[in-house]
């Protein structure tokens, strides 16, 4: 095989599809993983068939890997044979008749509505960093925002007449997503009058900035986060993603329909939105339970 084929791959996957740095990474990781195994029993891509690539995968398994990054590490040699065959590298595709793992799917963790109270009303309003922290708290539950949607989002993105936010989510889709009016509040006070006094003369359209007057990073956004909600008294592990799925949880229990769900989070598959009816499955039977003559 020609050196540089995998290299040749991810740039088609940046340059082709557009796909983002962190998705790219994992492609090349995956590949390496492959590769690192072709090398223990000395075989090539050339070479590799349904047989040795099952082997693969479970060997992968009996090293502890979940069931969820084994399905990832398949869709990736998929993707790159696939691209072998576009560029007429090869004739046949060896992942063709291979079935997708199983998936060990587990629900996502998510906050009470009292949860989400408790942490959006901790950070302390009267000092700025307090006050961008409120803001960005209620943007991600307000809106279900990707914590990379936060971080990069710019003043031009929020449309306060029509309560919309405008934001590039995975893959580069643009999306529109109403905004809360709660939100809309916060974040014209924040623009109005913290952000001129953190932006420290710095060039930038970014909304939420850092103490240096810098767009916050996804990792200082995350610690910001932590450290609320363990003064908030909330023990649940928490996270930006945590607060999207709260959004997306308390939305169908109040009713929401799956479609406009779907549109809202930007999932490309509604499949992938479909776990959180698993939640308000659960939701319904407690009601059921509590208020039902017979529960």
């Amino acid at each position: 095989m020609k050196p540089g084929l995998i290299r040749d791959f991810l740039a088609y996957l940046r340059i082709e599809k557009g796909l983002s740095n962190a998705t790219i990474e994992a492609y090349s990781s995956d590949l390496k993983n492959l590769e690192i195994f072709n090398s223990a029993i000395k075989t090539d891509w050339f070479h590799l068939d349904v047989n040795l690539i099952m082997k693969w995968l479970w060997d992968l398994k009996t090293k502890g890997m979940s069931s969820s990054s084994i399905a990832r590490h398949l869709v990736s040699v998929r993707q790159f044979y696939k691209y072998l065959m576009i560029e007429k590298i090869i004739e046949k595709d060896p992942t063709e008749h291979l079935e997708n793992p199983k998936m060990d799917r587990k629900l996502p963790e998510f906050l009470t509505e009292d949860e989400v109270e408790k942490l959006i009303a901790h950070p302390d309003e009267k000092k700025p960093l307090g006050f961008r922290n409120k803001t960005m708290f209620e943007m991600l539950y307000s809106c279900g925002l990707r914590i990379s949607e936060l971080t990069g989002l710019k003043r031009m993105d929020i449309d306060f007449q029509n309560g919309f936010v405008t934001v590039l989510g995975k893959g580069g889709k643009q999306r529109i997503i109403p905004m809360g009016e709660r939100a809309i509040n916060l974040m014209k006070d924040y623009l109005a009058l913290i952000r001129p006094g953190l932006i420290k003369g710095k060039m930038t359209e970014n909304v939420f900035l850092n103490r240096h007057g810098n767009s916050i990073s996804r990792v200082g956004c995350w610690k910001v986060l932590k450290k609320n909600a363990i003064e908030a008294g909330i023990k649940k592990n928490i996270s930006p993603h945590v607060l999207r799925h709260s959004f997306a949880t308390h939305l169908l229990q109040n009713g929401a329909d799956l479609r406009s769900l779907q549109e809202m989070l930007g999932h490309s598959d509604i499949t992938t939105t479909q776990i959180y009816t698993h939640l308000t499955r659960d939701f319904l039977k407690e009601i059921h339970s509590k208020y039902h003559p017979l529960g």
